[in-house]
């Protein structure tokens, strides 16, 4: 009887110990890294327009995760769908940026210059999720020019398209 009592007693001191390392092991990796605290999330969400309506224009999408997808037009010869993982380094930054710049004031139309789908350029159409809140950002009703956070998700997009 002693006997039982021994491998019962070490069964769940064995238990205990694998449970707890796993729980030690576990906290704190959700949520891509502990990037932002809990709700503070963003999804960011680009559609081109403009010259490239010829040819079929891409949208991206990147998450804080840094989950991304790029889809070409089905009128763009050979490049479809895409997808990967932003590096936490540049996933953290593009969370720095959100932080730095008023989502709030750069939504409002403000845009004097003369967008460049005019003259067969490109803009980008923006739907920003960011703590919960939705943010609509055009390049040709805003002024995005002066924010390094579009000019950083510019840079994300074209090396998106050539990957």
């Amino acid at each position: 009887m002693k006997h039982l009592y021994l491998v019962l007693f070490s069964t769940f001191l064995f238990g205990l110990v694998v449970g707890g390392l796993f729980f030690l092991g576990t906290v704190g990796k959700e949520g891509g890294g502990g990037i932002e605290e809990p709700g503070s999330g963003y999804v960011i969400e680009a559609f081109m327009y403009g010259g490239c309506m010829r040819l079929g224009c891409p949208l991206y999408r990147i998450e804080q995760t840094g989950e991304y997808i790029y889809i070409a037009s089905a009128t763009a010869q050979g490049e479809g769908r895409k997808s990967g993982t932003v590096p936490l380094v540049e996933r953290r930054a593009i969370g720095e940026e959100l932080k730095d710049i008023h989502l709030e004031d750069e939504a409002l139309p403000q845009f004097l210059g003369e967008c460049p789908v005019n003259y067969d350029g490109i803009a980008y159409r923006y739907e920003i999720t960011y703590k919960g809140e939705r943010y609509r950002i055009d390049s040709c009703v805003q002024d995005t020019e002066g924010e390094i956070l579009f000019h950083t998700l510019e840079g994300y997009f074209e090396t998106f398209r050539l990957e």
